[in-house]
């Protein structure tokens, strides 16, 4: 719960209780699903899967799209490594032991290389947080 889960459920379960669950989480209040997320000069819109800098429309990889996405609709808060992986590799059977800190560093290069306001810090032993930065 710790990494971002907002409930569980444990073995075995029946089908009703975990839609029941997932009505309850529907329910909570707070960020709509379809407002477009804004840090810095980065905007990410959760419905069409967009995300721009500055306006313009970034060519981001696939991947690195869906860990910024992960990244910003937890705005403020540390990611923890489990979460991360959860978001982007929950179909793949095998993933290298360093696939997250691939990633990591491909969108760092990217946002830096894009001039973007924001920056992906880690936090020792607990994830990663991404944040608005001062350039110049």
């Amino acid at each position: 719960l710790d990494d971002g889960a907002d409930d569980y459920l444990v073995k075995p379960f029946q089908l009703s209780e975990l839609m029941s669950r997932c009505r309850a989480v529907l329910r909570r209040p707070g960020r709509m699903a379809l407002e477009p997320i804004r840090i810095g000069n980065l905007q990410l819109d959760i419905s069409s899967h967009t995300v721009t800098i500055d306006g313009a429309k970034s060519d981001l990889a696939r991947r690195e799209q869906q860990l910024l996405s992960a990244l910003m609709q937890r705005e403020g808060k540390v990611c923890g490594r489990a979460y991360l992986e959860s978001n982007l590799y929950a179909n793949s059977a095998d993933i290298s032991p360093n696939a997250l800190e691939v990633s990591i560093s491909r969108l760092r290069h990217y946002l830096q290389n894009a001039n973007a306001s924001v920056e992906v810090r880690t936090v020792r032993g607990i994830g990663y947080i991404l944040t608005a930065c001062e350039h110049g």
